[in-house]
């Protein structure tokens, strides 16, 4: 129950440090589609355990806690509305501070080599199969704009991991 608070409560205040910056004046967000993934996390199937992944490319350090700024706040408050996410144990769980506070963001430690067969997977599956919201980004690492392929003069996204 201590652990559900605190997850609960980093959830909460990155998502509402986010929002608070997206409305700030300082940038410009477009959303397209929110209702389609706010259907998806509504959906009564979720309570027969059918899960929600969504996949997204990986800009920046902050796609990931920048995205809860766009969800509606009362999403914060229920796990089944609030996404896990794998990451990458090299970068994210260097070392006790961090650990915890990713922990509690709902990262699931993901070690970069060792393929589909390992805990973070098999946690992200058990996840899912309640009915959990897991998210990823297919790249596997981020990609600045500049470092996308360029085919007939259109970006395109480099291929996603196998995993995904």
């Amino acid at each position: 129950m201590a652990a559900r608070c605190l997850s609960t409560t980093t959830v909460a205040a990155i998502g509402l440090t986010c929002k608070a910056f997206l409305n700030s004046g300082f940038c410009t967000i477009t959303v397209n589609n929110l209702t389609g993934l706010l259907d998806a996390l509504n959906n009564k199937h979720r309570n027969e355990g059918q899960g929600v992944v969504t996949v997204a490319n990986h800009i920046s350090v902050l796609d990931d806690p920048v995205t809860w700024g766009i969800l509606p706040s009362r999403l914060y408050l229920n796990s089944k509305t609030t996404r896990w996410s794998l990451g990458a144990s090299d970068i994210m769980f260097t070392n006790p501070i961090f650990s915890t506070f990713f922990r509690n963001g709902q990262v699931l430690e993901t070690f970069r080599g060792k393929g589909v067969f390992q805990p973070a997977v098999d946690s992200a599956i058990h996840k899912l199969n309640e009915g959990g919201w897991v998210h990823l980004f297919g790249e596997g690492k981020v990609n600045q704009p500049n470092s996308y392929p360029y085919q007939a003069g259109i970006v395109r996204l480099p291929r996603f991991k196998w995993g995904v």
